[in-house]
């Protein structure tokens, strides 16, 4: 059951290593789609030239031992703690997941969804928080 949601209104990115306390045991990152999970991968190995996010997709076989995930698809994942959606779309069977994120961006249309997204899970009696992440 979801503890907590978090909308974040940003056109940046989330970095992953700001959630892990020890309530948040794994992190999933739901990216809309196989070629955005993988340019998101390199995008997490390469965002910096002295650092990178240690992280595996969901079919890995290190995804026991690593706590930073991706996938773009959540119907044969196993992981309930934290899930940063970055698609569109309401995630399936969110309600597993302790905490959910979002990110959304400046322009109309990612608000508008995001809205729609809002609504959803407030209908569905999740706690929501948004935080505006300073540009």
């Amino acid at each position: 059951m979801i503890r907590k949601l978090t909308l974040y209104d940003a056109s940046g990115f989330l970095y992953p290593g700001q959630c892990f306390s020890r309530r948040c045991r794994t992190l999933l990152l739901q990216a809309g789609g196989k070629s955005l999970s993988e340019r998101l991968n390199k995008l997490l190995w390469t965002f910096s030239d002295i650092s990178f996010v240690p992280h595996v997709f969901c079919s890995d076989t290190l995804s026991k031992e690593t706590p930073v995930h991706l996938s773009h698809n959540l119907s044969d994942v196993s992981i309930d703690d934290v899930l940063v959606n970055l698609q569109a779309a309401l995630p399936d069977n969110f309600e597993r997941f302790t905490r959910i994120a979002e990110i959304v961006g400046d322009d109309e249309q990612n608000k508008q969804k995001a809205r729609q997204r809002y609504r959803a899970y407030q209908k569905h009696q999740c706690q929501v928080a948004t935080h505006e992440v300073n540009r």
